[in-house]
């Protein structure tokens, strides 16, 4: 499968990348940054993923730990509306995405 996994460098990727990779999967990381692209790792704006050049036009999974931390829980669904257009124009059979949970203020006391 090819995989793309956004938030690549985040603490709760740590090692994806290199499990698929072992288990013969192609996987290309994403962070964020000035677009540009160095051997697997593309860097970009996240919200502007599909117009990354160097992401590839077909991708079989998606694996999503972007976060918009510090950010409204409208700004994090903006962005997950933005995931899903993407997923959607490449055919991504398999979106896995990890709850944006903490785009909640720390002191809510019920989610």
């Amino acid at each position: 499968m090819q995989i793309l996994i956004l938030g690549a460098n985040s603490f709760a990727a740590n090692g994806a990348a290199e499990r698929l990779s072992a288990a013969g999967h192609k996987v290309i990381r994403f962070t964020r940054g000035k677009t540009s692209v160095s051997g697997d790792l593309v860097q970009g704006p996240v919200n502007q993923l599909a117009g990354n050049p160097h992401l590839p036009e077909k991708l079989d999974a998606v694996i999503n730990y972007v976060i918009l931390k510090d950010r409204s829980p409208e700004n994090n669904v903006a962005f997950l509306r933005t995931l899903v257009a993407f997923c959607l124009g490449r055919s991504v059979k398999h979106l896995i995405h990890f709850s944006s949970i903490s785009s909640y203020v720390a002191n809510e006391k019920l989610v």
